[in-house]
């Protein structure tokens, strides 16, 4: 069996790369990296607020600017990196799975109530 078929993967066209990609379908599709770019930018957005954090005290926590910090949130021109990820988690307190989660639950499960489910149990061991 190829990891092709065992994964489950399909390959796609995303206008991010010059070559085809492979990728899991998810519940609605598979999304482009510009998607889940975008998907990315409007949960922190949505986090920050819900946290009650400015967007100039949130950037001068991060060592940004407030027009660079923007660009995470507007999903444009800067994508966020693994550091920077961990350094959004320290501050705000959430979990590295829980952005990763709002972009791409079909990791979680082959159904969207079974990837909620599994979500809600490791919040629970959290």
């Amino acid at each position: 069996m190829s990891l092709m078929s065992a994964r489950g993967l399909v390959e796609i066209t995303d206008p991010e790369f010059d070559r085809p990609v492979f990728r899991q379908p998810g519940f609605d599709g598979t999304l482009t990296a510009k998607e889940m770019d975008e998907k990315i930018s409007a949960w922190l957005k949505k986090t920050r607020e819900a946290k009650g954090i400015s967007r100039a005290d949130l950037a001068h926590l991060l060592g940004l600017s407030v027009s660079v910090y923007g660009r995470y949130e507007r999903g444009s021109e800067a994508r966020l990196s693994i550091p920077r990820l961990i350094h959004l988690c320290e501050i705000m307190g959430f979990m590295p799975l829980d952005v990763i989660f709002d972009a791409a639950p079909h990791l979680w499960g082959k159904t969207l109530e079974e990837a909620e489910d599994r979500l809600t149990l490791m919040k629970l061991i959290e």
